[in-house]
C-alpha cells in the first residue's frame, strides 16, 4: 500500500486503533494480553501476588531486614511486605523493557544502550545465542490483528519479532520468535504466540500493511540473568483455540446473563 498505516494504542490502553485500510466496522481491537488475562483471572493474580510476600518475608528474614523493620513498628513490617508483590512487578518489568529494547537496537545493528545489573547480565547471554541460530529479523515490533469480522472476537498485540533462524540440525527456518525475561514459561505464552500466528493481517514498523506471513515454527527465547535458552513452543491450532475462548469470555464480561425473575410464580 502506497499510505504508511499506523496501529497506535487506544487513549484506555486496552486495545490497538483498527486502521481504516483494514475497512472493517470495528474501531479499537482488544490487546492481546488483555484477552490472556481472562485466563489467570484474579485468581492468578492473587496467588502470585502471595507468593511474592511470602518469598520477601523469607528473603528479608535471612539478610536481616525482617528484624530491622519489625524493631520500627509492627506497621512498618506489614507496609513494606504489601509493597513487595508491585516492587516485584515493576523491577521485572523495568528489567524486561530494557533488555527488549536492547535486542532490538542491536538486531538493527545501532549501538547498544549502557545497561547495567541483571539486564546487562541478560543481554550478554542473548546476543550470543542470537548469532548462534544466525537470528535474521523480518519483521520486529510488528502489530498484527485478528478477527476483525466481529465484535466479540477481535484483537491485536505487538509481537517482538519474525526472523529467519538456523537449528542445530542446520535447518533454515522462518520463526516467529518472542523474547520472554520472566522466571518461568507459561502456557499462556503458547496461546499468545499462536494469536500472533494465526491473526490475519500486520502491520509492519515501516507502515505497511500486509497479511500475516506464515512461519514454520514459534520459539521463545528464555532469558534470565542466569541462563538463557531457545525453548520450541507448539503454538498450534489448539493453543489458539484456548486463546479463542478466553476472548470469548472477554466478550461476555459485563453482560447480564441472570434476568428478571418471572413475575407472579
Amino acid at each position: 500500500m502506497s499510505d504508511a498505516v499506523t496501529a497506535a494504542l487506544a487513549p484506555d490502553g486496552r486495545g490497538y486503533l483498527v486502521p481504516e485500510a483494514m475497512n472493517v466496522a470495528i474501531t479499537v481491537a482488544p490487546r492481546v494480553t488483555s484477552v490472556l488475562n481472562m485466563i489467570g483471572g484474579r485468581w492468578g493474580l492473587e496467588q502470585w501476588m502471595k507468593k511474592q510476600v511470602a518469598e520477601a518475608a523469607v528473603e528479608w528474614a535471612e539478610d536481616g531486614r525482617f528484624a530491622a523493620l519489625l524493631s520500627q513498628s509492627r506497621e512498618a513490617l506489614i507496609d513494606s511486605l504489601a509493597k513487595a508483590p508491585d516492587e516485584q512487578r515493576d523491577q521485572a518489568g523495568g528489567t524486561g523493557t530494557l533488555v527488549h529494547e536492547a535486542i532490538e537496537a542491536w538486531s538493527a545493528g545501532a549501538p547498544l544502550p549502557v545497561l547495567v545489573g541483571p539486564a546487562k547480565e541478560t543481554v550478554d547471554r542473548v546476543t550470543p545465542l542470537l548469532e548462534a541460530i544466525e537470528y535474521e529479523p523480518i519483521h520486529v515490533e510488528a502489530v498484527v490483528y485478528g478477527g476483525l469480522a466481529d465484535e466479540d472476537t477481535a484483537y491485536a498485540g505487538r509481537l517482538d519479532s519474525i526472523a529467519k533462524i538456523t537449528l542445530p540440525g542446520g535447518e533454515r527456518v522462518t520463526a516467529l520468535v518472542d523474547l520472554k525475561t520472566s522466571k518461568s514459561l507459561k502456557a499462556s505464552f503458547a496461546y499468545q504466540l499462536a494469536a500472533y500466528r494465526y491473526s490475519d493481517w500486520l502491520v509492519t514498523s515501516a507502515g505497511d500493511l500486509i497479511p500475516t506471513p506464515e512461519v514454520d515454527a514459534t520459539y521463545i527465547v528464555h532469558a534470565r540473568p542466569e541462563k538463557v535458552r531457545l525453548v520450541p513452543i507448539d503454538a498450534n491450532p489448539a493453543a489458539f483455540a484456548a486463546f479463542q475462548a478466553a476472548r470469548f469470555l472477554l466478550a461476555a464480561r459485563g453482560r447480564r446473563f441472570i434476568l428478571r425473575a418471572v413475575p407472579g410464580i
